[in-house]
Order: C-alpha cells, then sequence, then structure tokens
C-alpha cells in the first residue's frame, strides 16, 4: 500500500485516508477523479492489469439489498463511480505497481 501510496503522490488518484499507514486491507482501491474511471480502465485493461469494482456501483444496488430500509447515501453514490480495485498483494514488484499507477491520472 505504501509503494502506491507514494507513486500517487502529486497525481489526481488517491488511496483512502489512512491506508497502508493507519489501518490494512485485503483489498486496494484507488479513487479516480470523477469522470476518470471508464477512461482509466480502458488504460488499465491495454495494459493487461486487472482490476475489479468490488462493490459494483455500492452493495444496495445489489438485487439481495435492493428492498431494505437505507439511510441516504450520497456519498456512497458520488464515490462508487470513482473506485477501482487494483491489483494488491504481497508478491507485487515494485515494476508492476508502477505499472498500475501509470495508467492512473
Amino acid at each position: 500500500a505504501m509503494s502506491y501510496r507514494r507513486r500517487l503522490a502529486g497525481r489526481d488518484s488517491r488511496l483512502q485516508q489512512g491506508a497502508g499507514e493507519a489501518w490494512q486491507t485485503m483489498t486496494l482501491n484507488v479513487l479516480v477523479p470523477e469522470g476518470a474511471a471508464d477512461a482509466t480502465t480502458r488504460r488499465l485493461d491495454e495494459a493487461g492489469v486487472e482490476w475489479r469494482r468490488w462493490w459494483g456501483l455500492g452493495t444496495h444496488r445489489h438485487p439481495v439489498f435492493a428492498d431494505l430500509p437505507r439511510l441516504d447515501l450520497g456519498v456512497t453514490e458520488m464515490l462508487a463511480p470513482r473506485l477501482i480495485g487494483v491489483p494488491f498483494h504481497e508478491d507485487l514488484t515494485e515494476g508492476e505497481i508502477e505499472r498500475v499507477v501509470s495508467c492512473l491520472p
């Protein structure tokens, strides 16, 4: 996570606050600027980098959860289209991380 964080410094994409510093995670999501997700995933595809949208556009949109009561999800609606799960495992090399980051705005 810290390798990603260092390489994202000065870019328009970012990690969630504290990821890899204050807390650890099994998946690593990058937040790209509004309107940049489609072009970013296209660049990742072209570079042969796998990516995910771990929760789609929000778990509240999954059929099993669609009818459940909920509070306002305005923040989820704003963030979900901009979150892209990037490769994240202990065997990633610095070069592989650089290849991923080079696809990000």
